[in-house]
Formats: C-alpha cells, sequence, structure tokens
C-alpha cells in the first residue's frame, strides 16, 4: 500500500499557489505552530504578568506618559530616550535610577548686562600673578657645546607672608612661562630645565627658605650647582624700581639672561653664573618682548581692544548644556584699573550650575570663563590667557512634537510631519535649529540598517546618510513600498535584513532593494490589522494585534511565514535577558496555544500515477504529549469534506510519560479522488511528529474479487467494521493484550474494493490484510 509521509512541519505558509504544488512541509494555513521546530509542534502563548510592560531599563519597567503603548525607546550612553505617542511634548529621557525629563537642556532667557566698574587692582576678587620669562638669546657667547637648554633656579619673594603657588605652567615654543599666584615669602622652584619639553624635570613641591625675608621684593636666579644665599651676585637678581622697592601689580617682568663665562667654567659646561640680565617692565597684559599676554587686566594699553561680551549656558544635573543665551551688550574698557561688573544674569529652569563665556579684549571668539554653581552677579577680571579654548555649542533642545526616535551612528532622528530632525553627533540633547531634512511627504517611520538610515513615508522608503544635521542626504529605495501610518512598530531588524509592513504586505529590505515576502505566499492579506506591533528574538520575528491576528517570520533559515492568534499592544525583546515580552507578559512561557495547520493537497508519491484516482482510507499519526491532548481532523478529497468512521472529528490522545506514540483514524467510507489534504487542529501540548496518508490507486480495484477471510493485526480491545464497496460484511470486538495480535475473520463475499475502519475500543488497529481469489 503507498504510503504519503509528512514529516516535517517547518516550511510556513503559502495559500496563494495551487495547494498541489506545495512541497511537503509547507501548510496553506498554519496558526500557532512553534516556527522553530520542524514538528507540528504548538507555540508557548503570552504568561499571566502585570500589564503596561513596554520597555526594560536597567532592571525597571518603563511606560510611556502617553499611556497610548506607542513610545519609541532608544538607549543611549547610559540613558534611555523616548518619544512618547500622541503627546505633543519633547522627547524624554531618563538615566538609570534618576527622575525623567525633556530631552535638551533649556537656555538661559534673556542676556547678561555689564558695566564697568573699579579703579584699583585692590577691588578686585583674583590674587596678584607675577610672570616670568627665563630664556637664553640663542647667541654666539653660548660656550661650549650649549644645547641651548637654561637649568637653574627661579626663586620669586615678597616681603610678607610665607607661601607661594605655582599657578600653572604654559609651553610657548621652546620656552615655559611659569604662572604663580600668592606670592609670599621666598619660594623655590625647584631644579628644572627651563627650556625642557619635560614637564616631569619639575619639581612642583614648593620649599620656602627657612628665616629669611627680604626687604623688598626680588627675582633671584642662580646656577644650579652654586646656589647659595639669594644675595650671592648682583647679576643674579632683578629687583623693582622706584622708591617703593616693590613688586608692582601692574607690571610684570621679563628676565633675559646670557651665559657667560669661559670654557673652564663649572655646572653643566654653561658657567656657574648668569650674565647680562636684563630687566624689561611693562604694563601687565599690555605684550611686550616675545608677544605674550598676562595680567589681571583686561584693558590692554597699546593694544586694540576688541568689546567685551558675555553669553550665559545652563549646565543640569545629567551634566548636559544648553544652547548660550542672548550676548550682553558690548563693553567697552579705557584704563588698566578698570574691569567688568556683570549683573542682571539670565537663568534656566533646567540649571543645576553655569557656564559664562566672553569674548573680547584680544580675542574675537568666546571663551569659557568660568563654570559657576548659580548666575549671581559677579566682578570680572580675569586674564585671557586663563580663559579656556572651548566655545559655547549650539545645544538647541528637539522641538516639540517628535517622533519615531531612533539612534544611528551616533545620531539622534526623529520625525514631525514631512521634515527629518537631527541631533548633533555624539550629543543627543543638541539639535541645532536647522538640523532637519524635508521630505516630499509625511514621515511615518524610521527604522536603520548596516549603519544608515532608513525613513519611510506612506509608499516610499529612502536611505539617509550623513552625522551632519545640516547636510543629510537622502535618497529612493528600489521597491517602492511604504508604511503605512500607525505601523511604524512593525519596523523591525532582523539578521541582516529589515523587516516591515507595507500596504501590500510584510516587507524585507537588504540594504539593496524592497521585496513584498507575503506577496508570492499570501492570497488573503490585507493591510487592517489593529494596532500592529513587533519586534524580533532568535532570528525569529513577530508581528502581534490587539485582535489577535498576527504574523510570524522565522528568518533562521529562509523566510517562512505563519499566523498566531496572539494579541499584544505593545513588543519588547530584552537582549541581556533573552525575553520577549508584551504589555501583557512574557511571550513564549505561558499556555500552549491552540494549533491549525491545513496541510498541502497531496496528489500521491508515484510521478506515473499523478493524474490516476486514488482509494484514500485512513491516516496514521505520530505524537507525543505531556499528559492529555486533543486532535481534531477533516479531511478534503478532490477539494470535499469527508467523514471519518467514529462520527467524529476530534480524537483525545494520550501519552505515557512524555513518550511518542501513534494513532490511526479511518474513514467511515474510502474514498475516491485524486488529491487529499488534511486539516488538523490539535489542543494542549500535542506535537505532531508525521503523519502518513495511506492509499491504493484505483486501478488496483477494476477485477472482481471474492473476499473469503481477513486477518487483524490490533493491540488491546478494538471494535472494528469491515466493508466490501461500501456495504458492511462483518463487525467484531476483539480483545487482545499490549502485544500486536492477530484474529482472522471470514467474511465470503465478493466485490472490487474491501475497506475496515475502528468503530470503539481502546486498543488500535494495525493493519487488515484480505484474502482474495479473482472470480
Amino acid at each position: 500500500m503507498p504510503v504519503i509521509n509528512i514529516n516535517s512541519f517547518d516550511g510556513g505558509m503559502n495559500n496563494k499557489i495551487n495547494p498541489t504544488l506545495l512541497a511537503p512541509n509547507v501548510g496553506t494555513n498554519v496558526i500557532n505552530v512553534d516556527p522553530s521546530s520542524k514538528t507540528l509542534r504548538p507555540m508557548s502563548g503570552i504568561s499571566a504578568n502585570p500589564s503596561n510592560r513596554e520597555y526594560y531599563f536597567n532592571g525597571v519597567w518603563e511606560s510611556d506618559t502617553g499611556a497610548t503603548s506607542g513610545a519609541h525607546w532608544q538607549e543611549y550612553d547610559g540613558y534611555l530616550y523616548h518619544t512618547p505617542d500622541g503627546l505633543e511634548v519633547k522627547p524624554r529621557r531618563k538615566k538609570a535610577g534618576g527622575s525623567e525629563k525633556d530631552m535638551g537642556v533649556i537656555a538661559p532667557s534673556g542676556s547678561p548686562s555689564g558695566a564697568v566698574g573699579g579703579s584699583s587692582y585692590n577691588n578686585k576678587t583674583v590674587n596678584p600673578c607675577y610672570i616670568i620669562k627665563t630664556e637664553t638669546d640663542g647667541g654666539t657667547d653660548l660656550p661650549g657645546t650649549d644645547d641651548g637648554t637654561l637649568r637653574g633656579r627661579v626663586i620669586i619673594g615678597r616681603e610678607s607672608g610665607s607661601t607661594a603657588k605655582i599657578d600653572h605652567f604654559i609651553k610657548d615654543g621652546t620656552n615655559w612661562w611659569i604662572y604663580l599666584k600668592e606670592c609670599y615669602g621666598w619660594t623655590i622652584v625647584e631644579d628644572f630645565d627651563v627650556y625642557s619639553n619635560d614637564l616631569s624635570t619639575i619639581d612642583y613641591d614648593m620649599k620656602i627658605s627657612p628665616g629669611y625675608k627680604p626687604y623688598r621684593d626680588i627675582v633671584y636666579i642662580s646656577d644650579a650647582s652654586t646656589y647659595d644665599d639669594p644675595m650671592m651676585g648682583v647679576d643674579n637678581y632683578i629687583q623693582p624700581t622706584g622708591n617703593s622697592q616693590r613688586f608692582k601689580d601692574s607690571n610684570f617682568y621679563r628676565i633675559k639672561g646670557k651665559l657667560g663665562g669661559g670654557s673652564g667654567d663649572s655646572g653643566y659646561g654653561h658657567g656657574t653664573s648668569f650674565r647680562g640680565l636684563q630687566l624689561a617692565t611693562h604694563h601687565l597684559g599690555a605684550g611686550g618682548e616675545g608677544g605674550f599676554e598676562a595680567g589681571p587686566y583686561l584693558y590692554k594699553p597699546g593694544v586694540t581692544s576688541i568689546p567685551f561680551q558675555l553669553k550665559i549656558t545652563a549646565v543640569d544635573s545629567d551634566g548636559f548644556e544648553s544652547a548660550p543665551s542672548d550676548a550682553s551688550a558690548e563693553i567697552t574698557l579705557e584704563t588698566a584699573s578698570q574691569y567688568i561688573d556683570w549683573s542682571g544674569l539670565p537663568t534656566s529652569s533646567d540649571a543645576s550650575s553655569y557656564k559664562h563665556y566672553r569674548t573680547g579684549g584680544i580675542s574675537s571668539v568666546y571663551k569659557l570663563n568660568e563654570s559657576k554653581t548659580n548666575s549671581n552677579n559677579y566682578s570680572d577680571s580675569t586674564w585671557e590667557s586663563q580663559l579656556t579654548d572651548e566655545p559655547p555649542n549650539s545645544n538647541h533642545p528637539p522641538i516639540t512634537g517628535l517622533k519615531y526616535l531612533i539612534e544611528v551612528n551616533g545620531v539622534m532622528f526623529a520625525a514631525k510631519d514631512s521634515k527629518l530632525y537631527a541631533s548633533r553627533v555624539g550629543y543627543p540633547n543638541a539639535w541645532p535649529l536647522l538640523g532637519y531634512l524635508p521630505f516630499d511627504h509625511e514621515i511615518t517611520g524610521l527604522g536603520k540598517l548596516s549603519g544608515e538610515l532608513v525613513v519611510f513615508t506612506q509608499n516610499q522608503a529612502y536611505r539617509v546618510r550623513g552625522t551632519d544635521p545640516e547636510a543629510l542626504v537622502k535618497s529612493k529605495i528600489l521597491g517602492e513600498q511604504g508604511v503605512p501610518s500607525g505601523y511604524d512598530h512593525t519596523i523591525v531588524n532582523v539578521g541582516k535584513l529589515l523587516i516591515f509592513l507595507s500596504n501590500d504586505g510584510l516587507c524585507t529590505y537588504d540594504g539593496i532593494s524592497i521585496q513584498v515576502l507575503t506577496s508570492s505566499v499570501l492570497a488573503d492579506y490585507a493591510p487592517n490589522l489593529a494596532n500592529p506591533r513587533a519586534a524580533a528574538m532568535d532570528n525569529i520575528y513577530y508581528c502581534l494585534t490587539s485582535t489577535g491576528n498576527g504574523y510570524i517570520i522565522n528568518a533562521q533559515n529562509g523566510l517562512n511565514v505563519y499566523r498566531t492568534s496572539m494579541n499584544a499592544t505593545s513588543l519588547h525583546y530584552i537582549p541581556n535577558l533573552d525575553q520577549l515580552w508584551s504589555n501583557e507578559g512574557q511571550i513564549g512561557v505561558g499556555p500552549y496555544l491552540p494549533v491549525t495547520y491545513h496541510t498541502a493537497e497531496f496528489v500521491g508519491n508515484d510521478p506515473s500515477y499523478i493524474n490516476s484516482r486514488k482509494v484514500f482510507s485512513r491516516f496514521e499519526i505520530s505524537y507525543r504529549c505531556n499528559t492529555s491532548g486533543t486532535i481534531s481532523l477533516k479531511q478534503r478529497v478532490n477539494g470535499d469534506y469527508v467523514n471519518f468512521a467514529n462520527g467524529t472529528q476530534t480524537h483525545t490522545l494520550t501519552s505515557t510519560g512524555n513518550a511518542q506514540e501513534s494513532i490511526f483514524i479511518y474513514l467511515n467510507n474510502f474514498q475516491i479522488g485524486y488529491t487529499t489534504q488534511l486539516e488538523i487542529t490539535t489542543t494542549d501540548d500535542v506535537e505532531i511528529y508525521a503523519i502518513r496518508v495511506h492509499y491504493e490507486h484505483l486501478e488496483g480495484f477494476i477485477n472482481k474479487m471474492e473476499f473469503v477471510t481477513a486477518s487483524v493485526f490490533y493491540t488491546g480491545s478494538v471494535d472494528l467494521t469491515i466493508e466490501i464497496d461500501s456495504l458492511s460484511v462483518e463487525t467484531a470486538s476483539l480483545t487482545g493484550g499490549s502485544n500486536p495480535s492477530t484474529d482472522n475473520l471470514s467474511i465470503n463475499t465478493q466485490g472490487n474494493i474491501p475497506h475496515f475502519y475502528q468503530t470503539g475500543g481502546d486498543g488500535k488497529i494495525i493493519d487488515v490484510f484480505f484474502h482474495a481469489k479473482e472470480i
């Protein structure tokens, strides 16, 4: 007896082409079948858990503030960002353990006010600072094999006090400038190479010469090998001129030394002392030999002074900075004793601190002046070399009402109407005012693939390239498929594909073109899904709806389409847990879902008999179930339903120890036709391994036969009926054991087509062999 074997069910579904042309593992209707299994195994449903679980972030479930489960979530740099659905508010952000805030930081409102202040440095808040530069003049009087490096000690002193501080060092070409603050008492900067490129040669531990206070300010330089007394050698020090014998705060002093002595002098081959010391006295900040700038005063006599202006930015508690406030009016200084009193400083409701940026003096660009915990009024006499080369940025917050938030290559993208908006690369809270790209139609969704942004409108998709928000470039994608409005949550990455739902069906984009996956397999697809939500886990794409009309695409090996009755209004895959959640609970750990599987239409295995009529009589199903379950069957022959022997389509299946079992299912009349198809539904955890369709070729029953006896092979207790040409000729109740038994029944009937079926009992008929002879 020929048998059609169906032992694989992993081909998905196809009701588009003639069902007789389908492979044996493809069904014409497949609902709730586990797509990762080759067997006919039911999917596990959704666990019973609290609802409204939308996004899992650092161990906490977050919910959309729009309360419509439509948020788009994006993690970036330790923060969770999202666009609430249906609310005209700014996109939101949240740090782990922190409160939710709007994206971006509101800039201080208004502009600072400034006024010229002060007539004396003593009114200022900064400490006096001396700047000393020591250098060789590179002349021919450098002895021996001088390497151009001046070695020695620098000592700065003042009559009162006993401390000194080095503020910082600045390298200018091959020279080092030493900035000192609070210069009281004698302070030694230990041995160092003034011209050295290696700051590690400078000892930063300041030491005070004990018990010595000169009656006047002095700067002393000695050779490192001969240092004894600060007053040694008149050529080795400088001091202020004038009656005060003090360094004036309005002056700076520059030392220019020549190495003297002959070749026999000791000390690094450079002689025992410095010669030809020269003193240059200038107003602080006025420039001077070498073209450097310094000093606590903002005004620069003799130098064209650019008017001063101030801008202020707000910094929130997360450390994000706003765009700058409006600039203050221009402030012009006219004397060295003047500074600026800033007042009317603008504030921001987002601010935890503020940054102040100033331009003017000899700088035409804004530089960071200082950071403040608040924006109180203050007097500004900070000299320009203390400003930081950090200009304010255009850190504007995103506009309100943005949708579809997504991060690509460090840039945040979102859309409103027909415009695509973008943040600065690496700065998700900074959105340039002109950082947008217009489209011809309303944007309906955003996705990404291989580092490129994909923008969808209703009937078209575009790739967008670039990271500069003001220089983005778009191009159309082949395929002319878009995303209907409200289907933006179906755009999901699955392996190397981007899968989404269009007006024509489920589509795939591979980076080159778009293919409508369901156009070749679904004859009844219509874009009327209710609130579709999609996510992917283990290379399987789930697209669920709120009405239980969803789709599943298995991309593990090819692309096979399934249906599911699961419903959800949100879906979220958690990578670090490898879990898929809906708003109702975790997917894949709940109760088993009822399975529907319609096989292909089978024409038989022998190619020479494909177009011949066949006699269909019974089926054998190999299955497994944990405890018990049901299986319901329908059969079509030539497209028409036929009846089963026991008068019902439903059979209760049992299994011992989850072992694989088999059941024979018989027709109450044999059926003659060209094709046959099975429609199977199961409940609980019934798993079907194989289905075998038994048939005979009608040609074998042309001659009339005399059927004498029938040998019945069976187990347990069975009730059976034997028919010849659809007429009952024998009924029997047989009782056997757990092992197969054989009983012979006398039938003595003439006819063409024998048939048998089981009508009762707890056993099963394995087979019946008819003993006949031609008439």
